[in-house]
């Protein structure tokens, strides 16, 4: 049973952390770049904005050059006349990792969305509220399509970090929304039995890892296990649900996570709707 530890695991808790690529990315991840901005950032008092509005956003366009530095900041749709603080924090933030072209560091543009909420939401709130909302949220579902060797699904993300477990033979690919609204974990790894009924026993024996809900369903014609899990820390409970299953010598597992319970589910949902497996 100690086989399929590290995959369960992963799974839950590993979401964070962003891997070199060509493009321009931050050496600590996004999530992390991200957190440490808004705390530098000196934006008003929740108090001090109307109650209607409950989150601002704005995007920062900005060169990443080949050392590393940022250079033309630029905030668009400054509402709030953010240019100055924005500048301010990215001079104190870390260089990113260069974009790396034909093997040398290079110059290169990013546009970065921010969103910072100002009146928080119970994460039990249901996040959109009418069938048009949720409609919009499900069309952006489709924004891009993701087509790796193994799998393709569509998503309104990007790829940010891909590991490899030798010993246990695992694969781990995860995935980001641009607003951090959701993030996937999609991952392959050796099946260690043939048998779904196999991993169901290791969760049940395993309840000080796993302290969440589980099911047996049916996902597309084969055996599979769903479960869900709720982690809180001192701002936001975060929902994860994930289906495994096997597929030939595979254990598949699809995972989505967020600070949303509504959010979470229609993200899940349309993950398993549109996901397909090349191998």
């Amino acid at each position: 049973m100690k086989k399929i530890l590290p995959f369960l695991v992963a799974f839950l808790i590993s979401f964070s952390s962003l891997a070199q690529t060509s493009k321009a990315y931050p050496k600590e991840g996004l999530t992390s770049f991200m957190e440490e901005f808004i705390k530098k950032f000196d934006y008003k008092k929740p108090d001090d904005f109307p109650k209607s509005i409950s989150e601002i956003k704005f995007k920062v366009k900005f060169n990443v050059e080949s050392d590393g530095s940022f250079s033309e900041i630029e905030v668009v749709d400054d509402d709030f006349n953010f240019q100055n603080d924005v500048v301010r924090v990215f001079n104190e933030m870390p260089f990113w990792q260069a974009a790396v072209f034909e093997g040398k560091p290079v110059r290169a543009s990013f546009t970065l969305p921010i969103t910072i909420r100002l009146h928080s939401k119970s994460s039990e709130e249901n996040f959109f509220k009418t069938e048009e909302e949720i409609t919009n949220y499900k069309k952006i579902l489709k924004t891009n399509k993701i087509e790796l060797e193994n799998f393709e699904f569509n998503c309104n993300c990007v790829l940010t970090k891909t590991s490899s477990g030798k010993i246990y033979e695992i694969e781990e690919f995860t995935f980001v929304t641009p607003d951090n609204y959701a993030f996937y974990s999609i991952g392959i790894g050796s099946a260690v039995s043939k048998d779904i009924s196999y991993y169901i026993d290791f969760i049940k024996e395993k309840p000080e890892m796993y302290n969440g809900t589980y099911k047996e369903i049916q996902y597309k014609n084969r055996k599979a296990i769903e479960t869900e899990l709720n982690i809180s820390d001192n701002s936001y409970t975060y929902y994860y649900r994930t289906i495994f299953f096997i597929e030939g010598d595979y254990l598949i597992g699809l995972n989505v996570i967020s600070f949303n319970k509504q959010v979470m589910n229609l993200t899940y949902e349309d993950l398993l709707e549109n996901f397909k497996l090349k191998k």
